[in-house]
């Protein structure tokens, strides 16, 4: 296959998308261990696993905001064309707003049900969202609060100020808006 080829089936293997993205999943599972270095990173739901991973990349690739509007356009290329059959109900639904992760158990089976690339973008939006409202920090010390033997609820809320339950309708209504106005807007 010729360089051009390749970049168009995988283009984070190019562009270093996808080496960033892998090493924020580093850094997300270190965050996660505990004191007695058993790791957590199970106990968080996998939008906010794959998203965050999707984002950091993005924006650690992209040198202006335009830079990073075309590496969503390159990422989010089905997102882009279905958007509009992504209600606020659906992105809630997807969200989950009362998840029970539990230790030693498939803390991915509800995502199932839904496409398996929208953990990555959909999460990818909710990271842009929760990393606009208080910053990347905040978002990774959900992490780190989960290790600390926090379930994703308690931490979420010790975060950001607002129960998990009552942020996603919020977190949602803005995905589907954005959505609405198009993806690579």
């Amino acid at each position: 296959m010729n360089p051009s080829d390749a970049a168009n089936q995988n283009p984070g293997q190019f562009n270093g998308t996808q080496i960033a993205h892998e090493y924020v999943h580093t850094i997300q599972i270190l965050n996660s261990r505990m004191p007695q270095n058993l790791f957590r990173y199970a106990l968080l739901p996998p939008w906010l696993q794959e998203g965050q991973a999707m984002w950091a990349a993005q924006v650690s690739v992209a040198s202006s905001y335009v830079d990073y509007l075309a590496l969503r356009k390159i990422d989010y290329p089905e997102l882009a064309t279905m958007s509009p059959s992504y209600s606020t109900e659906w992105i809630s639904k997807f969200l989950n707003p009362n998840p029970i992760l539990l230790e030693n158990a498939d803390n991915w089976a509800y995502w199932t049900q839904f496409p398996n690339y929208r953990i990555y973008d959909i999460g990818a939006l909710a990271i842009e969202i929760l990393t606009c409202l208080k910053g990347p920090t905040a978002v990774m010390k959900l992490y780190a609060d989960v290790g600390l033997g926090d379930t994703f609820i308690q931490a979420f809320q010790k975060e950001f100020g607002i129960s998990y339950s009552d942020a996603v309708p919020y977190i949602s209504a803005a995905i589907a808006a954005e959505l609405k106005l198009g993806v690579n807007s």
